[in-house]
């Protein structure tokens, strides 16, 4: 079933959907369950597994509890986000505040990564013997080759799985096999190439002879490629050729590096037996195969090098990602912003408009301090590193099976030195991929003496408390992930709708009508999907009595939505008109500088201009500039000259430029004549 489990996990886009993640979290609960009924009549074996592994356990639980202390509502005033009041202080009453911005994303984040935990923990019971352990590798290659395949097929039809499953047609240039982005498949194909790499090596060990000269050797190494180690060969192949067609550079880097790490490791040993020869033939082995790999399907990834070397070595857009990032994190270096609100907080720190969706950080050790806080980011880190550093101690210690300890490290610093720049590990295929290695990698850290079961554990542990704490990740999961599964799936349905209002973008009625209706299967408690169908009513002209209380009820739990006040504003304007300007200020402070919100602060502002003050004012006609100058936003013209002060707003906009407001006259007239 587990295996099953990691064969799905990358199919739909990765499990990055909020349906999808929550399935596999369901479907971990159910694992975790049928591996927790073969154990429950013994629960010293529970006991005796957390004895090795208690250090790394209680730093990851630590974690997860400032996770649980992130979302409640009882922590002192002072440690609450400051934007709590101001959305209380808007809405006239007082709302629960808690120190992340958003507790709905903060509690999601936190059910994920205590799935991967329990995916660790899974591995890492099971590859307990050997058997299972190779079983459980070789399975993950294939998986993995499996998956390389299909994104070659995918490619040579000049289509990708967004196509199939969202309609419209092209490609581009990425080859992302089933997830959406080509760094986050480059990092997965990247697995599969370290555990089919290893396997190759390791079987290759003693089948290739070293000693009896060179000729001997070469003859051996060809009778050994195409013979016992043709499997293992192909899959290397496979999967390596798919990470540098990706055309990924941090991606390939990154799995070069874990494959040069590798080899250190194999070199170490190979000294350690009088085998020399060993390093130089895998080493030049190595690097002749990625030669060839690169001249075949290297075009795309030497084209992106060239676009660095025309264009420097400077990233802008990730640099100003980092800049936001290490900002939230002088703000609030203890506390957080709340796990997983990245994209909620960075409008709130950005000092650039970009016509962009800014989702992530494309630095994972930025963006879990900037939401976690700087305390709990180190305390999880610090789980991995003891466990990774079980790996690396297993490689003095033990003298059989070193192969998964090996492979952990390996994809240890893949992911690793992958997450400095991009956000592969936020894919949830990736992240129990990972886990699953490093489960395996730890479990073949002990000896197999040291398996037997302690007696005297046995003799001290409370049974009934061991069976509720080895039942309690269950429980927590499985109460978190299905509601999110029943939301996730409404909103996968609202989605072709949802991302056109997110962008702007108008519709027919009808569609407004479908979104609403999807969102109201929706959980009441993520406010930000309320906000979205507090939205789709609005615009199908629903009574404000009707949409009120939804937006109201999402922006009690999602304060940091700036399109959520704008939208607020509107719907109170004629009634509150104090209230209406609040909200207006709110969602302006929140994000200055969010380009799809500039026609929706055009729309909010212009019958509120003259109640805001100087800054906003001229905030406001920077913003009307931009839609009558930038194509993307010019077509909501229509739509500002409609409301209240737009044309007004319009008219100061072209201040000093009485031709072109002429002209603007000249090509309205001719719209309505139908010229």
């Amino acid at each position: 079933m587990f295996i099953a489990i990691l064969a799905w996990a990358p199919f739909p886009f990765g499990s990055n959907r909020g349906w999808s993640w929550s399935l596999i979290c369901l479907l971990i609960v159910l694992c975790w369950l049928v591996w927790l009924a073969s154990v429950w009549a013994r629960p010293h074996k529970i006991a005796d597994l957390v004895s090795r592994t208690w250090i790394p356990v209680l730093l990851a639980v630590l974690a997860l509890g400032w996770s649980a202390l992130q979302v409640a509502s009882f922590v002192p005033q002072g440690w609450a986000h400051p934007l709590w009041q101001l959305a209380a202080d808007t809405l006239g009453h007082a709302v629960p505040a808690t120190i992340s911005i958003s507790p709905w994303r903060t509690t999601t984040e936190s059910m994920k990564l205590l799935t991967y935990a329990m995916a660790l923990w899974l591995a890492f019971a099971h590859a307990v013997r050997p058997d299972k352990a190779r079983t459980l590798l070789i399975s993950l290659v294939v998986i993995g080759v499996c998956y390389a395949f299909y994104a070659f097929v995918l490619a040579s039809f000049g289509i990708s799985q967004l196509n199939i499953v969202y309609g419209g047609s092209g490609a581009g240039r990425d080859i992302a096999g089933p997830f959406v982005n080509h760094n986050s498949f480059a990092t997965y194909a990247g697995l599969a190439t370290l555990c089919a790499s290893a396997l190759l090596v390791e079987a290759g060990w003693s089948s290739i002879t070293i000693r009896h000269g060179g000729r001997r050797l070469l003859l051996s190494v060809v009778q050994y490629l195409f013979g016992r180690g043709i499997p293992y060969l192909l899959f290397s192949v496979v999967a390596i050729s798919a990470v540098i067609a990706t055309g990924s550079r941090a991606g390939t880097f990154s799995t070069a590096g874990a494959l040069l790490v590798l080899l250190m490791i194999g070199g170490g040993f190979a000294l350690r037996q009088t085998k020399p020869r060993w390093i130089s033939t895998v080493g030049l082995g190595l690097f002749a195969a990625v030669a060839i790999l690169f001249v075949m399907n290297g075009d795309v990834l030497a084209r992106r090098l060239n676009d660095i070397g025309a264009a420097g070595v400077r990233d802008d857009t990730r640099l100003m990602l980092w800049h936001a990032a290490l900002r939230m994190i002088h703000d609030a270096p203890i506390l957080g912003l709340g796990l997983g609100t990245y994209e909620r907080a960075y409008p709130m720190y950005s000092d650039t408009m970009l016509p962009l969706f800014m989702d992530k950080a494309h630095n994972d050790y930025l963006e879990l301090a900037a939401g976690w806080g700087l305390p709990a980011s180190l305390l999880w880190l610090g789980a991995i590193i003891v466990f990774v550093a079980m790996c690396v101690r297993a490689l003095q210690r033990r003298h059989r099976d070193r192969l998964y300890p090996i492979v952990a490290i390996g994809a240890t610093v893949l992911v690793g030195l992958h997450s400095l720049f991009d956000f592969s590990l936020q894919m949830p295929a990736i992240s129990l991929t990972y886990a699953t290695l490093l489960g395996m990698g730890v479990a073949q850290s002990f000896s197999t003496r040291a398996v037997a079961v302690n007696a005297r554990t046995e003799a001290v542990i409370n049974k009934s408390i061991t069976r509720f704490v080895a039942l309690l990740p269950a429980i927590v999961v499985a109460g978190l992930a299905g509601p999110r599964f029943v939301s996730g799936l409404a909103q996968e349905a609202a989605a072709p709708v949802t991302t056109r209002m997110l962008t702007n973008t108008p519709l027919a009625l009808k569609f407004y009508t479908n979104a609403s209706e999807l969102l109201s299967h929706t959980s009441h408690a993520d406010g930000e999907a309320q906000i979205l169908r507090a939205e789709a009513m609005a615009l199908v002209e629903a009574r404000s009595s009707d949409v009120y209380p939804v937006l109201e009820t999402g922006l009690e739990r999602s304060p940091a939505s700036a399109r959520g006040w704008l939208i607020f504003s509107g719907l109170t304007r004629s009634t509150n008109p104090a209230q209406a300007y609040a909200a207006y200020s709110l969602g302006t402070l929140i994000a200055p500088r969010e380009y799809y919100l500039i026609v929706p602060r055009v729309m909010a502002g212009a019958p509120l201009w003259n109640r805001l003050s100087e800054r906003e004012r001229q905030l406001l006609v920077a913003d009307t500039r931009q839609v009558l100058n930038d194509i993307n936003l010019s077509s909501a013209l229509h739509r500002v000259l409609t409301v209240e002060g737009g044309a007004a707003l319009v008219t100061r906009a072209y201040a000093g430029h009485p031709e072109a407001l002429r002209g603007l006259n000249r090509a309205m007239a001719r719209q309505r004549l139908g010229i």
